[in-house]
């Protein structure tokens, strides 16, 4: 969606990774950050990270409601954010 939208226009490189791994590409970068703030607002995905402590099943599902969409992004956004899930099904800072 990222790639799409902020380098399709420009006419030149096009460059999908379709094997789904990290890349200090400054494009990839600007995609993927694209990407995240389409998903889930700046503004409330701070105010989710400086609300708790641990994330738990509860308040993952009541940020999704929150945030107008699935539980699924917003776990999937804290494994990318280096919250790594925890054999309690708990998410942590790190």
């Amino acid at each position: 969606m990222g790639h799409i939208f902020l380098h399709l226009q420009e006419n030149d490189d096009f460059i999908i990774d379709y094997e789904d791994k990290e890349t200090e590409n400054v494009r990839e970068q600007e995609a993927n950050n694209f990407a995240s703030d389409a998903l889930i607002s700046p503004i409330l995905w701070k105010e989710f990270a400086e609300k708790y402590y641990e994330y738990t099943k509860e308040n993952i599902n009541e940020f999704a409601i929150k945030a107008n969409t699935l539980p699924e992004i917003i776990r999937g956004r804290l494994n990318k954010n280096g919250f790594g899930k925890r054999k309690t099904s708990r998410f942590r800072k790190v």
